[in-house]
């Protein structure tokens, strides 16, 4: 059996693999999902996030154990892997991206923004870079749009982007033009409820996913 490392992307955490690293363990792998600085649970100071700090944790986590790991990145965590990678770290079998970015040698994040690829992507387009020294982020329709297939990986995003909302309904329009309204409530010492549910110009209001 193979051991994988996970790193996530920008606005994301350890918390994005959960689905992946069930599935992994229940296969009799062994995975381990780890927090950038910055991301997830880690608070460290922004001032202290760096390219190489965020190179330096994954080869900390690599280091964790004594066997080799399957290296696997998504999105922006595809440049912090090939940091990691590039920079000498051990212990890697293989490298896997995922939908992620691959940066040359001297390429940067947003070079690889600029090419045919990143056309009409919801993060380069809603992103808003604030402070000294500067912060992301990004508005609640842009996080949820990729997010509509999959109503309980909605949810546990929220819950990690706002812990403390108690509810909201949300509209959303996809690239079709179909209408989306996202209801999530916190029920009272229990998970989220979430209900999702599609508008059609032709059509009466649809559920298509429901968990709580």
């Amino acid at each position: 059996m193979a051991r994988f490392v996970l790193v996530h992307g920008a606005f994301g955490g350890a918390w994005c693999w959960q689905p992946v690293v069930a599935a992994l363990e229940a296969a009799g792998h062994t995975a381990d999902a780890l927090d950038l600085p910055g991301g997830g649970d880690d608070r460290t100071p922004v001032e202290e996030i760096t390219l190489e700090a965020c190179a330096d944790r994954v080869r900390e986590t690599l280091d964790s154990r004594p066997e080799d790991a399957v290296l696997v990145a998504h999105s922006m965590g595809g440049v912090v892997a090939t940091q990691a990678a590039g920079s000498g770290a051990d212990g890697i079998s293989r490298l896997i991206f995922v939908a992620a970015f691959m940066p040359a040698n001297g390429q940067s994040l947003l070079d690889l923004t600029q090419y045919p690829e990143g056309a009409n992507d919801m993060i380069q387009a809603n992103i808003s870079v604030d402070g000294d020294p500067p912060v992301a982020t990004l508005p609640d329709t842009s996080y949820l749009h990729g997010q509509l297939a999959d109503p309980n990986h909605l949810r546990v995003s929220d819950e990690q982007h706002h812990p403390d909302r108690d509810g909201w309904t949300i509209g959303l329009v996809d690239e079709e033009g179909t209408r989306f309204e996202v209801e999530l409530g916190t029920a009272a010492g229990g998970p989220r409820s979430i209900r999702v549910r599609r508008h059609r110009a032709t059509e009466v209001a649809d559920s298509i996913g429901e968990s709580g």
